[in-house]
């Protein structure tokens, strides 16, 4: 699933980038739901951790957990960084720019706090918590580990809530992380250009309620709730209602 979502993504992002007259316009629209992946993704993180991990106990296997986290994405984020290093690109505020017509030496100190200010952020994988350098160096791509992360440090802290909810609970907790993800969207679409894009779309608070479906559906699965639903045909109609909708709907909404 990892695989087909990441391809999807990929593919998206050549397809924005480089038209092929030959692709059916029905398929370029489909593609053009992408960022959808994006949402499975960390979906089955949550998921993925809550099976791994559902009698983790905050107290003695905390720091352990996060330190097992942080080894298994921080090293090869570093060595992207560093790759990307030559492709940082900096911006002036326009509202600044009548300070440097005799001074540009302040020019450079505001372009060296920049770098700083991206290298911290970058280094602390807290760069998704700042809309405003989703163009900046690799941020339009590494933002997912920051939401990442961000759902490391609070996964402990819900896992030991959700055990204690009962059964029933369970499917009006999903019920309400649903609603609350779909909110941004609505905002942005009520409200455009406010909130901008880049804040709903990247910003983990707003990533959070999917993570927390994860784990829900996680726990769907171990207590064998819904047991007798015939996943497979939900699965397949859930596929045939998406794929109609991106083809002929979906994608002309922003």
């Amino acid at each position: 699933i990892r695989f087909f979502a990441a391809f999807y993504v990929l593919i998206f992002h050549c397809l924005m980038r480089w038209d092929i007259p030959v692709i059916p316009p029905f398929i370029k629209h489909i593609v053009a739901m992408g960022p959808m992946s994006m949402s499975l993704f960390f979906i089955l993180s949550g998921f993925i951790l809550c099976y791994n991990y559902y009698d983790i106990n905050i107290k003695t296997d905390y720091i352990e957990f996060l330190i097992k986290r942080f080894a298994r994405v921080y090293p090869v984020y570093i060595c992207a960084a560093i790759l990307t290093i030559p492709f940082i690109t900096l911006t002036i505020n326009p509202s600044y720019e009548h300070l440097f017509l005799n001074h540009a030496e302040l020019k450079v100190l505001i372009n060296f706090l920049q770098v700083m200010f991206l290298a911290i952020s970058n280094i602390l994988l807290i760069q998704g918590m700042f809309p405003g350098l989703f163009s900046y160096w690799n941020d339009g791509g590494s933002w997912s580990l920051s939401v990442e992360v961000f759902c490391y440090i609070l996964f402990p802290l819900f896992i030991v809530l959700f055990r204690r909810v009962k059964s029933t609970a369970l499917t009006y907790l999903t019920i309400l992380f649903y609603l609350l993800t779909i909110l941004p969207g609505f905002a942005y679409l009520l409200f455009y250009p406010q909130p901008l894009l880049s804040t709903i779309y990247a910003l983990p608070i707003f990533r959070l309620p999917e993570f927390l479906i994860g784990i829900l559906l996680c726990l769907f699965y171990r207590k064998r709730l819904y047991s007798s639903v015939n996943y497979h045909k939900v699965l397949f109609y859930t596929l045939l209602i998406w794929g109609i909708y991106s083809a002929l709907i979906g994608y002309k909404i922003p």
